[in-house]
């Protein structure tokens, strides 16, 4: 059996299970997820409700969410990943990190909130700095934070290396430290969860207050805010 493409009620994109392209069937129901992870959590979903990946996107209803915004932004970014390797005038006084840690300074932007939107990170590691981002379409402001987390923890291959990422985001730690239920963007919420799991060492996530001359944080935040710009 394998895991296809489809669309849920002609809108979300979810795997369903086949067998020879067809889906499994019990009762009605097919097993679908919303990820194509292997552990991704697996729901029962009515095969009247699944189409082909190809099918024509519903119109969504005004009430589908509280800000009219996509759900599936966080799949599917309009934008391509940037990376940028040389290092700002004024960082040469940062204090030095152990070789072997992967240090991130996450954040996201949103312009309007919901509107544009999109994450920036900088990353030091073994001596090395480098800076990303990526314009993520019409979303929001906590899509692109958690957005962020999820970019620096899929940019480390290595599943047992120590990771430490600073963000701004009072709900992110709520969320991923602190056992905080999420309301909104369950789905993205379940997928950075996944991301953190990979890890042999559980990586660390850090407050840091935002705007407050912390200058890696500020680029991160030059560059969440620079990929709407783009």
């Amino acid at each position: 059996m394998t895991w296809e493409e489809r669309r849920f009620k002609g809108k979300d994109r979810v795997w369903i299970q086949t067998e020879n392209g067809t889906p499994v069937e019990e009762n009605g129901k097919v097993f679908m997820k919303y990820s194509n992870s292997e552990d991704a959590k697996i729901y029962r979903a009515a095969l009247a409700n699944v189409q082909p990946s190809g099918a024509p996107s519903k119109p969504k209803p005004s009430n589908s969410s509280k800000r009219g915004v996509d759900r599936l932004v966080w799949q599917t970014p309009k934008g391509e990943v940037l990376f940028n390797t040389e290092k700002p005038e004024g960082l040469e006084n940062q204090a030095s990190i152990p070789a072997e840690l992967w240090e991130f300074h996450t954040d996201g932007a949103c312009a309007k909130n919901p509107g544009p939107c999109g994450w920036g990170w900088v990353l030091r590691h073994q001596g090395e700095y480098l800076e990303a981002r990526q314009f993520i379409g019409h979303g929001t402001n906590n899509i692109a934070e958690f957005l962020a987390i999820k970019a620096a923890l899929d940019h480390v291959k290595d599943d047992a290396a120590k990771v430490r990422i600073y963000t701004d985001s009072q709900l992110a730690i709520g969320i991923f430290t602190q056992n905080w239920k999420a309301k909104e963007n369950v789905e993205l919420v379940d997928a950075v969860k996944q991301a953190y799991k990979r890890f042999k060492k559980k990586p660390e996530l850090i407050k840091i207050k935002g705007h407050a001359g912390h200058l890696l944080n500020e680029r991160a935040d030059f560059q969440a805010t620079q990929s709407i710009k783009d």
